[in-house]
């Protein structure tokens, strides 16, 4: 019975090697051929630019300011990709001189390309002097921006591989301000679309 079991079990085998080589046979393959492509565009570069003329675009800066008796805030507004923008004050803060400016950029890019700007989302503390009494940190949020003339506008288009934007914000002032320099530092990025 054994052998009998086993002598079916081979003849079982052979009987199933021809039916899963013809049904193997018997597929049809389709090919296509298919192309691969690439574009290379050229890197995004930005740069800071100058050309707000003697105070400006290289950094953000909301100038010479006085406190006053309750503080308030300071905003620089962007009016075009290539201008310092205007300064306002509100509280009992007092703006001094004209060495004001929004930071000015250029970025640069293969020409026809659309870019995104992406600005700070969260507050950018600015540091001043230490020592004596009062406040020596000040906040700067609300950021705007202005790209090739348009406000508010996030993306722009390298017409002939290079676009203008100019980055404004808001700097909250305290009362108790302590004289002197401050400063802090923002991220500002550009990538293609």
């Amino acid at each position: 019975m054994k052998k009998f079991i086993i002598s079916l079990l081979i003849v079982a085998a052979f009987v199933a090697i021809p039916v899963s080589v013809f049904a193997q046979g018997e597929v049809e393959g389709t090919t296509l051929s298919t192309v691969a492509k690439a574009n290379v565009v050229n890197a995004l570069t930005l740069a800071t630019n100058t050309a707000g003329g003697e105070f400006g675009g290289a950094s953000l800066n909301f100038g010479s300011i006085t406190p006053g008796n309750t503080g308030g805030s300071v905003t620089m507004a962007p009016t075009s990709g290539t201008d310092v923008g205007t300064r306002t004050a509100d509280g009992t803060v007092d703006l001094i001189g004209d060495d004001a400016s929004c930071a000015l950029y250029t970025v640069t890019g293969t020409a026809g390309s659309a870019y995104t700007v992406t600005l700070p989302s969260s507050d950018v503390t600015l540091t001043g002097p230490t020592g004596g009494t009062g406040t020596s940190t000040m906040t700067l949020n609300t950021f705007s921006i202005n790209v090739d003339g348009t406000d508010a506008a996030t993306t722009g288009t390298l017409t002939g591989g290079s676009s203008n934007f100019a980055v404004g914000g808001k700097l909250t002032v305290a009362s108790d301000q302590i004289a002197g320099a401050y400063a802090g530092t923002f991220n500002v990025t550009v990538a293609y679309n």
